[in-house]
């Protein structure tokens, strides 16, 4: 009988399968420790920015921009989002009639006297300089207006509506505020609005 010796090439096909057999379990065992979940929880909370007006008509508060009166007093802004805003108001003036629907006649915004901290933008834009933290407000816009009266090219009486609109724009980084509304930030506020 006759003894077959095992030829060489089968010992090394044997080696290779059993090397590629513990690559792919070892290649198994790396990838579900990969994908294993991670116990900590990450929690992120978007920032919000949203802003809101307060002010007052003939000494009462108001919401809404449709109020009447012949003085508008006490104008702020307040900053209802989550994060630290700048803040800019907007006023824009009408005429309107009794019953208050818009006439068309030209009308332009009154002089007014800034308070301490605001700057004008120009074209009824004006600038917080300092950043507002949530749940709070600025100081008071300016002194108060007053709102005219006047007689339509039609004969009829007509009385100005100003509206106040706020924006909001996030203050860090400060060139967020830059970026959207132009402005110029040096040392975390507003120094020049134009």
């Amino acid at each position: 009988m006759a003894v077959r010796l095992q030829k060489p090439q089968n010992k090394r096909r044997s080696a290779a399968v059993i090397a590629v057999a513990a690559a792919v379990a070892l290649a198994s065992v790396a990838v579900a420790f990969m994908l294993r979940r991670a116990e900590a929880q990450i929690d992120f909370t978007p920032a919000v920015v949203t802003c809101a007006v307060h002010e007052k008509v003939n000494g009462a508060e108001v919401t809404g921009s449709a109020a009447s009166g012949s003085v508008k007093s006490d104008i702020t802004a307040e900053n209802t989002g989550s994060t630290t805003v700048f803040l800019r108001l907007r006023l824009s003036a009408c005429w309107v009639d009794a019953e208050g629907k818009t006439t068309g006649t030209p009308s332009a915004l009154p002089q007014i006297t800034l308070r301490q901290n605001w700057l004008d933008g120009g074209n009824g834009l004006y600038y917080y300089a300092l950043p507002v933290e949530p749940r709070q407000s600025t100081t008071v816009l300016c002194e108060p207006m007053r709102m005219g009266t006047s007689v339509s090219p039609t004969g009829a009486a007509v009385y100005q509506q100003i509206t106040v609109l706020a924006e909001a724009v996030q203050a860090l980084p400060g060139k967020a505020a830059q970026e959207a509304w132009g402005v110029t930030v040096e040392n975390g506020r507003i120094t020049a609005a134009k």
